[in-house]
């Protein structure tokens, strides 16, 4: 193994991870922008008009020193009829990540696979 592999590997083998910190760091911010604009356009919405939509969303409510955690299905409808109550569902950090299937996405199966790809070719 070359020597900057070594050294990369002893330092990521050291890593420690606060998991319920990473958890709370997804709760602030706009996150799940995108999977509400793609929620529309799974029903139907032109993705153009989605992005909008959600971008108007967006602006509000970083206007009022609020994020999209808390909103409610009630709030979301208000800006446009086509959400639906699972919408809310769509913007869960979880739900976001197993969403993005495609080959180098961060679904768990995508990721997983990664490694695995990544651990044989440092065994090469």
């Amino acid at each position: 193994m070359a020597p900057a592999l070594s050294t990369l590997a002893l330092v990521i083998g050291s890593l420690r991870f606060d998991r319920e910190a990473m958890l709370r760091a997804t709760d602030r911010g706009m996150l799940g922008a995108t999977d509400l604009a793609d929620h529309l356009a799974k029903r139907g919405v032109p993705f153009r008009e989605a992005h909008e939509i959600v971008g108007r969303i967006v602006r509000e409510r970083l206007a009022q020193g609020n994020d999209l955690v808390g909103m409610s299905a009630a709030e979301l409808r208000a800006y446009d009829g086509r959400f639906e109550p699972d919408a809310l569902e769509v913007i869960r950090p979880e739900r976001s990540l197993a969403s993005r299937a495609s080959p180098g996405g961060t679904a768990p199966d995508r990721v997983r696979k990664a490694l695995a790809e990544a651990s044989e070719a440092v065994r090469r």
